[in-house]
């Protein structure tokens, strides 16, 4: 457990200097990863400075195709499970792994971390 505890806290923090660096994230990693509350987490830093939040490469695909091509205005925050989708991006971003899932056969908390 501690070991994911590590992870979240990690992925935080790394999630919150890409932030102030203005760059697009994705964060991988399989379901119960941590990656939505990871999200939670910096919530209030995504919106302020004005990110648009996916869920799957292809639902951000979607959402800024123009004429076939994809275009991106805002920066981005996308949740994905496959890895492998990465490559049909071209924009830059920071990538965030989430290989480790959270057991809740464990008696300890998830990773508590506070944001100011």
């Amino acid at each position: 457990m501690e070991e994911y505890n590590e992870q979240c806290r990690n992925a935080i923090n790394k999630a919150l200097n890409a932030i102030r660096d203005n760059k697009n994230i994705i964060i991988c990693g399989p379901s119960y990863s941590g990656k939505s509350y990871i999200r939670t987490q910096v919530q209030n830093l995504l919106r302020q400075n004005n990110y648009d939040i996916y869920f799957g490469i292809s639902n951000h695909n979607y959402s800024n195709t123009i004429n076939g091509r994809t275009y991106t205005i805002n920066k981005f925050w996308i949740e994905e499970t496959n890895i492998e989708l990465l490559n049909t991006l071209y924009d830059e971003y920071e990538l965030i792994e989430t290989p480790l899932i959270y057991s809740v056969n464990e008696q300890e908390n998830v990773c508590m971390m506070s944001i100011s």
